[in-house]
């Protein structure tokens, strides 16, 4: 472990984040798929986007076009039958069970790019509905009333379609993605869930989540939770059925394929770890995942107990590719680093367990993130941690042209601003409020918005209560300025 020149290390570290920021955080997708035409199946049309659609969002105004206020989702069941020799193509069956928000809903608004629609019925009743832009949207066969459950069961199977994410345009796609003819892995952050499965599409709707994924027999499956059954079936098929009852937003729901071997350990905690590593990496990733129980213990001893039953890490084909997903965290082959495997632990907290309001509040996941990942290694000298991260933080300041991280650009959502200067306002908190009370802060912040979505105003209220403090104008200068 790199004690010495610890401000290299730092700098090092932010280096690799921002590499990170720029080339890791998923691509996304597409077109529209055709219309059902045969009876009884249900009918579809084409229509452009209206402004009802807009209107009918989950409401966050940095990403109008995702979401649906309308409904609640509980659960979602999706069977998956995925080859990774058959590139871009998905057969699957969904099945959500929500319940309404508002009185006498009579439409469904899902978000959902692409593939045929082979059946979708609501409550067993076959139901209409159209492809409206991004939207799919749905004609309840009844109105539903405020607070009554229904369920809605869709299949469909097709191509992938592929796009670039306003969010991260710098990619060519996010969702599912095949990197070779061998493996497959799900990176939906932020809106790439809708490009593999129908879905209220933002963090504010988080649900309960089952995955059963049949591949060939080859292969091992793996996706957040427990791996609670595997069944050989016919045609040299197997199916993994994968459960996680914590609540979950959508873009952290992920699926990897591939010829892994699996490896086990529990902590004393009662925590089980599970990675799923390429046999031809085996040594780096056993290094690179050594100090995964430390790590977690250290995490726990600042935020408080880990949020989840399970953890555990999956290495994918992806050059320069790392991403957080509940309870799993996929890998690049070539990022095995101590400072990345800590990175996206933090997440679990950041990000996962309490998840943002708003995507346009990214500060608050990448830079926990970054700022404990900088810590981690001067967890023992917390005086030379002090003079580093002022250094760094002078650094900041001087660079010129950075947007506001209360007003970020989507296109600059995984940027600088949101990694380093995001990390470098965690530590000037920390100064601001003190010692005990930021870190009572953080554990009253998971204890009260923990399996939910909590804002920057949230997070303010929260800090002044553990510090006693007003703090509009530190948030003021640091947002806003």
């Amino acid at each position: 472990m790199m004690r010495t020149k610890k401000i290299k290390r730092i700098v090092f570290i932010v280096i690799s984040i921002i590499a990170l920021s720029l080339s890791c955080k998923v691509f996304s997708p597409i077109e529209e798929s055709p219309s059902p035409t045969a009876t009884p199946r249900p009918s579809a049309t084409e229509t452009s986007l209206p402004d009802i659609i807009l209107m009918d969002s989950i409401g966050d105004p940095f990403s109008p076009e995702l979401g649906s206020s309308t409904y609640d989702v509980q659960n979602y069941l999706i069977q998956i039958r995925l080859n990774p020799e058959v590139i871009d193509h998905i057969e699957a069956v969904v099945e959500i069970e929500a319940f309404s928000l508002i009185n006498s809903l009579s439409k469904m608004s899902l978000d959902f790019i692409g593939f045929d629609i082979l059946d979708l019925t609501v409550d067993g009743i076959p139901a209409n509905f159209e492809r409206v832009g991004d939207k799919l949207v749905v004609d309840l066969p009844k109105p539903i009333s405020k607070n009554q459950n229904f369920s809605v069961l869709i299949s469909y199977d097709g191509e992938i379609v592929r796009r670039s994410s306003r969010y991260i345009p710098f990619e060519e796609s996010i969702g599912m993605l095949f990197p070779d003819s061998k493996s497959l892995v799900v990176a939906s952050e932020p809106d790439g869930a809708r490009f593999w499965f129908p879905c209220n599409d933002h963090p504010r709707d988080k649900a309960i989540f089952r995955i059963e994924v049949t591949t060939p027999s080859k292969y091992l499956a793996a996706s957040n939770g427990r791996l609670i059954e595997t069944e050989e079936i016919a045609n040299s098929q197997t199916r993994f059925v994968w459960e996680h009852p914590f609540p979950m937003a959508t873009y952290l729901a992920t699926i990897v394929v591939g010829e892994y071997e699996r490896f086990e350990q529990m902590t004393e905690n009662g925590i089980l770890i599970r990675d799923y590593i390429f046999p031809e990496i085996q040594t780096s990733a056993f290094e690179a995942f050594s100090q995964t129980t430390e790590m977690l213990e250290w995490l726990e001893s600042l935020l408080g107990p880990y949020p989840f039953d399970t953890y555990g890490h999956a290495t994918v084909n992806i050059p320069g590719f790392s991403l957080e997903t509940q309870s799993m965290v996929v890998m690049s082959n070539m990022m095995l680093e101590e400072d990345i495997v800590i990175h996206e632990m933090t997440h679990m907290w950041f990000g996962d367990w309490v998840s943002l309001d708003s995507w346009g509040e990214m500060w608050r996941n990448e830079g926990f993130a970054s700022y404990f990942s900088w810590y981690w290694f001067y967890r023992d000298d917390l005086g030379a941690f002090n003079r580093d991260m002022a250094s760094l933080t002078q650094d900041v300041l001087e660079v010129e042209n950075l947007e506001a991280l209360g007003n970020l650009s989507p296109a600059n959502l995984f940027s600088y601003e949101s990694y380093t200067k995001g990390g470098v306002l965690v530590h000037a908190l920390r100064l601001e409020v003190g010692e005990e009370a930021f870190f009572e802060g953080l554990k009253l912040y998971f204890n009260r918005y923990g399996g939910m979505t909590a804002s920057d105003e949230d997070f303010q209220m929260v800090m002044e209560e553990a510090s006693n403090l007003n703090l509009d104008e530190f948030f003021e200068e640091w947002l806003h300025n």
